[in-house]
């Protein structure tokens, strides 16, 4: 599934070794997350949302910059 992960992590300036610590996963993971190579679970989901300070919605809808 196509997703905003690294857009809203990046213009955070949040690594992806602080987003992967901060949602229990290997940096490898977030990886494979942000391509959209894999799923995530909903209480994944929620914590990159807490994390990003962003809604569900964000991470899915299209971002125009």
């Amino acid at each position: 599934m196509k997703n905003n992960i690294k857009v809203l992590r990046v213009l955070r300036g949040i690594t992806q070794q602080q987003l992967a610590d901060a949602i229990g996963v290997r940096r490898e993971t977030l990886i494979r997350i942000e391509k959209g190579a894999q799923n995530f679970s909903f209480e994944t989901a929620i914590k990159i949302t807490e994390m990003l300070k962003c809604s569900l919605d964000d991470l899915i809808k299209e971002i125009t910059i």
